[in-house]
């Protein structure tokens, strides 16, 4: 048990210490979803929502169940898959969007479930809002603010699976 609660506490710090993300969509702030996003508001402490939500494993049975704000498993995996392709190619993908062009944008594009043929009108329209989407600091919000402006052109968004 005390290990579970040593390693909970971990995982708290850890989520704390991410850089700035933005959950407009989501109703859970960093720490997730499980009991602490119950009674825990996105905008309160993260730090007390991680230990509540790591209390008896409960998340866990929320992201299991499709309870306490948990997402189904395949949305998760999806948003997940996002995340960690942001993170791990931000800086090419930064410069390519500059451009409007590139291998890392159309693999962007991908996981975010757009066609091939809507591939050249994504990158257009990222490269049009380059500024806007880099405005705030850190990789999800990057991600938060790309689906967004994805999702305002009608023409792209009825194209793109997962920008939810």
């Amino acid at each position: 048990m005390a290990i579970t609660v040593t390693k909970s506490i971990l995982l708290a710090g850890l989520l704390v210490s991410v850089s700035q993300v933005s959950f407009a969509a989501k109703k859970y702030g960093r720490a997730g979803c499980g009991l602490g996003s119950l009674i825990i508001s996105p905008s309160g402490s993260q730090t007390s929502a991680a230990t509540s939500n790591g209390s008896a494993a409960n998340q866990a049975f929320g992201i299991s169940s499709g309870t306490s704000n948990c997402e189904n498993s395949d949305e998760m995996a999806v948003i997940s898959n996002q995340e960690n392709f942001v993170v791990t190619n931000f800086s090419t993908l930064s410069k390519e969007m500059a451009q409007g062009k590139g291998e890392a944008l159309a693999a962007f594009s991908q996981t975010l479930g757009c066609s091939n043929e809507i591939y050249p009108a994504v990158a257009q329209e990222l490269q049009a809002n380059y500024k806007e989407i880099f405005k705030a600091p850190g990789a999800m919000a990057t991600l938060d603010t790309s689906k967004d402006v994805l999702k305002g052109n009608a023409a792209i968004s009825g194209k793109c699976q997962y920008l939810n």
